[in-house]
């Protein structure tokens, strides 16, 4: 992690699935694949449009494997096919044109269209929270 100790407390570690979190997978991974095509990740992983059943609202910081954990627990108590599509900010979004979400009306953002768009939310809570136990799905 090249973060500065203030920014990260993980900082000057080698980077490992234990505390692997977006901002990491952010500056390392979505970043630099992203930045000649100014695209979304997600576009870079599929040619086709996919609408999203779920909206995930997550922390950028929780581990990346506690995460998929959760999203893995909510697919199964949901019984949600391998093709279902969840909405994640950090996938979906163009990260090098983030100032086109700051707009005076929330309605016109990708957010808010995605919420729109989903049948639900998936709001996921880290070990930090009110919970104090793993992530969990709600």
């Amino acid at each position: 992690d090249m973060s500065p100790p203030a920014y990260s407390k993980t900082a000057g570690k080698t980077l490992s699935m234990e505390f692997l979190n977006l901002y990491h997978m952010n500056c390392w991974t979505i970043m630099p694949a992203t930045r000649l095509k100014n695209c979304a990740m997600v576009e870079l992983l599929t040619g086709k449009r996919q609408r999203p059943e779920w909206f995930i609202s997550h922390w950028w910081g929780e581990p990346i494997a506690d995460f998929l954990c959760c999203v893995e627990e909510h697919a199964y108590l949901r019984a949600a096919a391998t093709s279902t599509a969840y909405w994640i900010c950090a996938y979906a979004n163009r990260q090098h044109s983030l100032s086109e979400e700051l707009v005076k009306d929330p309605r016109e953002t990708s957010f808010f269209r995605a919420t729109q768009l989903a049948k639900g939310v998936l709001l996921v809570l880290n070990c930090e929270s009110e919970h104090h136990g793993p992530a969990m799905p709600f």
